[in-house]
């Protein structure tokens, strides 16, 4: 296979999956191990995608944030009507869970100013959000970034 083909069959794998790893591009090019690697720095070189230790990913996944960021407004009196009735299930010495969402980032506002609330998440916009409006004892979930 010529390395215009096997690039065009690694991104298009790639966009659908996330990350490769330098075994899954040799098997799915039927290349051998240097001959991958050749095509890794290509397209590394084009600023096609972004190398990691064992493979490679889409690169500026910033995007995706770009993506939530453009979200949080849309609908954004429906997610505060559903956010101020959750909120209202939350009752003085709960623990609380919460995930990442456009619509569970509007809950930190309405949680009522219990003293024994113990919220978790592994947003950073929650964490931030229910720190500035709650009384709540914040735990963040680590992670990658």
């Amino acid at each position: 296979m010529i390395q215009k083909k096997r690039l065009e069959l690694i991104l298009e794998e790639l966009k659908s999956r996330g990350t490769l790893s330098l075994k899954e591009i040799v098997t799915l090019t039927g290349s051998s191990r240097d001959t991958a690697r050749r095509d890794i720095v290509k397209l590394a070189q084009n600023n096609a995608i972004d190398r990691t230790y064992g493979g490679i990913s889409l690169p500026n996944t910033f995007s995706r944030l770009d993506e939530y960021l453009e979200r949080t407004e849309d609908l954004s009196a429906e997610k505060d009507i559903l956010a101020k009735t959750a909120s209202n299930l939350v009752k003085d010495n709960s623990h609380i869970f919460l995930d990442i969402s456009t619509t569970v980032s509007c809950i930190p506002r309405h949680i009522r100013p219990y003293e024994n609330i113990v919220a978790t998440t592994n947003s950073l916009d929650i964490a931030d959000q229910l720190l500035r409006n709650t009384k709540c004892k914040t735990k963040i979930l680590g992670g990658t970034i």
